[in-house]
């Protein structure tokens, strides 16, 4: 066996999943204006927009109960807006 990172032989394993973004904006009833905005912000901010998406798909593996985003994202704004 060749002496190979860790990481790789992870992903020999475990291939990581590509996401269907287009899919995931058909599946969530969006308006395509709607679409549109969010795909343009993940596209310009894509490495912090992908840095904090991977978070958010950890914790949510990690985690048994139902999360409420929308709230996470009102408390995020009221701490934002102090």
């Amino acid at each position: 066996m060749k002496n190979t990172p860790i990481s790789q032989q992870e992903n020999l394993i475990e291939p990581p999943i590509v996401i269907d973004f287009d899919k995931l904006f058909t599946d969530s009833k969006l308006s395509e204006n709607e679409q549109g905005i969010i795909k343009r912000r993940l596209i310009e901010n894509r490495q912090a927009f992908g840095k904090v998406l991977q978070q958010l798909t950890n914790y949510a593996k990690q985690e048994t109960a139902t999360f409420d985003l929308l709230e996470s994202l009102k408390e995020l704004e009221e701490k934002e807006t102090r």
